[in-house]
């Protein structure tokens, strides 16, 4: 019998499948964070090597039982971080199989399509493009965390709105509606409250949460939440752009949504797939055939 194993590993959890030749699913289990830049570098390695060694002790399997794994995992997409990945994993698990090492993003998209080619979208909390070829090219924009960028996600657009209703109240931007139902979701009683929860206490999970009232707003017709969510809609097509142009040689012209903002926002959604049509006609957005934890398996097959 020939095992495979996957890991899909997030900023606040990661998930463990493995699965034979034929697909069945063997073993399934949740752990903590494998983000090495989500807070404890060690303890992040840690919650990795434990998922997997509580995984063999759960279907009684020697390490070198495995025939192939994928690794994948927020955080993880560089040679330094793979390096790191692959020398704690070597010194605590001794994998003697093939091991592929990968950003989140990438199993994704291949479990989101269901193959090793195409082009995936992310937008929850943070945003992310990449794209992929069948022969393991990769191509990412975006992904630069929420200093650098994440323009689209929950957190831009939330951030957005409370920047530019600041600047609004000094008569610097569009009008808005949105600062009552904002203070109240923060259960604020004056905009000045604000400055604390960007400066002081910014938790991104916190200020992504609150994107929906930036959409709600917006179907209402005002004037500032339109324009945010027509920048993030923007944003989002020039990362889904800068693939594309890097990947000229793409034959699978499919693109998969992924994350909350793509996967429960309908009127983004809408919107950006209209903006998608008009400027690449011949891709197309296609629904999520699985999950990141499927791709990591299948990319574990590969090897």
């Amino acid at each position: 019998m020939r095992y495979y194993f996957g890991i899909d590993g997030g900023g606040t959890k990661s998930r463990i499948r493995l699965i034979n030749e034929h697909d069945t699913i063997l073993y399934e289990a949740e752990g903590g964070t494998t983000n090495i830049y989500a807070g404890d570098t060690e303890a992040a390695l840690q919650n990795l090597s434990t998922l997997v060694l509580k995984m063999l002790v759960g279907v009684n399997l020697s390490p070198d039982a495995i025939t192939g794994a994928c690794i994948s995992s927020a955080g993880l997409d560089r040679a330094h971080e793979k390096a790191l990945f692959k020398e704690h994993m070597d010194s605590n698990v001794a994998l003697s199989c093939p091991t592929y090492y990968c950003n989140d993003g990438e199993s994704l998209l291949v479990g989101g399509l269901g193959g090793l080619e195409g082009i995936c979208l992310i937008a929850g909390t943070g945003s992310l493009g990449i794209g992929r070829l069948e022969n393991g090219k990769v191509v990412r924009a975006g992904g630069l965390g929420y200093m650098l960028g994440d323009e689209g996600s929950a957190f831009w657009l939330s951030h957005e709105a409370i920047k530019r209703i600041l600047r609004s109240i000094e008569g610097r931007d569009l009008k808005t509606g949105m600062l009552d139902d904002l203070l109240d979701f923060y259960q604020f009683t004056t905009e000045k409250q604000f400055i604390g929860l960007l400066h002081k206490d910014l938790r991104k999970s916190v200020i992504a949460s609150s994107a929906a009232i930036i959409t709600e707003h917006a179907r209402r017709g005002d004037p500032l939440a339109l324009d945010i969510i027509e920048r993030g809609v923007l944003e989002l097509s020039h990362l889904v752009r800068s693939v594309i142009v890097r990947l000229p040689e793409i034959s699978n012209r499919q693109i998969v949504f992924s994350g909350g903002v793509l996967e429960h926002d309908e009127f983004i959604k809408a919107r950006l797939i209209e903006n998608l049509h008009t400027g690449f006609p011949d891709f197309r957005v296609t629904p999520r055939k699985s999950d990141a934890a499927t791709g990591s398996c299948l990319l574990a097959k590969q090897l």
